[in-house]
């Protein structure tokens, strides 16, 4: 759906009549609603995705909502899934969903709680940038916390008793298709390299080839733990930190180009904790990145000479918190080291071709990350 506005053309979403007509099940929508909304006051838009677009509206009686449109409704909705599932937990460190709206059976419009907030990210990297200038690890106190609602997500979803969540023992067909998404982003990452600089181009290829090396270790710990539903792309920039300090962990939709994966594959815990961890990863480099003006390779190279302590003891009190909240409700709190590092490498497969499909210019990271991996740099989990 678009109109036509002064300044060119715009989704017809962001006028606010339209919002409104829509949440009242215009255009042959099926609208679902928790809380039914009023009225619309007003509609921003707020950003674009490579799947939706996410607008703030001013709404009664509940004053501000976020509204993700999707430019193509997905078959499974992935994200409405999970909050309901999340909100009915009681679990406040999600925002609570109010409406969804669908065409045809494949839902168009998802309408829940609007957090106000600074992304975990750019605490993050103003504690890496802290870290470069002192010669000190400066990790942000909301580390602790971000564990802590990791555990508390993760505990909620593995009482789920519904098919498309019930935490299950991983079978070898599971773990066969979870293996055979590193030779398929191999292929895809040679294919995506095509026309970068020479110099780049070299250390991509590289890193597919890597990824192939990768691909043929034996795995065994893939069979161990357990498989369920996860964030499904828990980066750091997905996490807002509210004046109060409330965590709250947000867009449940899951990876943008996750191919060859399915949306609603069941996966161990660990992959979550392996996406953050990139995520640190990648907040080592930006922050090298601001304070020196520096291309990402010269980047790369700076996080990786300072900033590598920084990045494993961030993780460390990550995952200590999540340990120690999953130990104390009862549950198993283990992190398998095996499985940590196999998502870790998944993770960066996915991030490459993402990087390298939307030309973000931060193909590097996961390139460099990738080659490491080769070469023992996942070692230090160990220790």
């Amino acid at each position: 759906m678009t109109a036509i506005a002064y300044h060119g053309i715009v989704d017809a979403e962001s006028q606010r009549e339209v919002m409104e007509a829509l949440l009242r099940g215009a255009a042959g929508l099926d609208v679902e609603c928790t809380h039914p909304i009023v009225s619309v006051e007003e509609v921003s838009l707020e950003g674009a995705g490579p799947r939706s677009l996410s607008y703030r509206l001013l709404s009664r009686p509940y004053g501000l909502l976020a509204a993700k449109v999707y430019r193509r409704p997905p078959p499974v909705d992935r994200e409405w899934l999970l909050l309901r599932f999340l909100a009915a937990s009681s679990l406040p460190l999600v925002p609570r969903p109010l409406c969804r709206a669908s065409l045809e059976g494949r839902t168009y419009m998802v309408v829940h709680e609007y957090v106000e907030g600074v992304p975990a990210a750019t605490l993050f990297i103003e504690a890496a940038k802290q870290s470069l200038k002192t010669g000190v690890a400066t990790v942000p106190s909301e580390a602790g916390a971000l564990g802590v609602a990791v555990a508390a997500i993760h505990s909620a979803l593995a009482s789920c008793r519904e098919s498309w969540c019930m935490p299950e023992e991983p079978t070898e067909a599971m773990v066969e298709r979870w293996m055979s998404r590193l030779a398929i982003r191999a292929s895809m990452i040679e294919d995506l390299a095509r026309g970068l600089p020479a110099d780049e181009a070299r250390i991509v290829y590289d890193a597919a080839s890597a990824l192939r090396q990768l691909h043929q270790r034996e795995w065994r710990g893939l069979l161990g733990g357990v498989a369920m539903q996860t964030h499904g792309d828990l980066h750091l920039y997905q996490v807002l930190v509210s004046r109060s300090g409330r965590i709250v962990v947000t867009d449940f939709e899951g990876e943008p180009s996750r191919q060859p994966a399915g949306a609603m594959e069941k996966e161990h815990p660990e992959r979550d904790l392996a996406a953050l961890l990139r995520s640190l990863d990648y907040a080592s480099v930006l922050a090298a990145q601001a304070l020196g003006g520096r291309t990402v390779e010269s980047a790369i190279e700076t996080a990786r000479g300072e900033l590598r302590g920084w990045v494993e003891a961030s993780y460390r009190i990550v995952e200590a918190s999540y340990v120690d909240t999953l130990s104390r409700a009862g549950l198993p709190g283990e992190v398998s080291r095996e499985r940590l590092a196999f998502w870790l490498v998944e993770r960066a497969s996915y991030e490459i071709v993402y990087e390298l499909k939307y030309r973000t210019g931060y193909h590097l990271i996961p390139a460099t990350a990738l080659l490491e991996a080769l070469e023992g740099g996942l070692d230090w989990l160990a220790r």
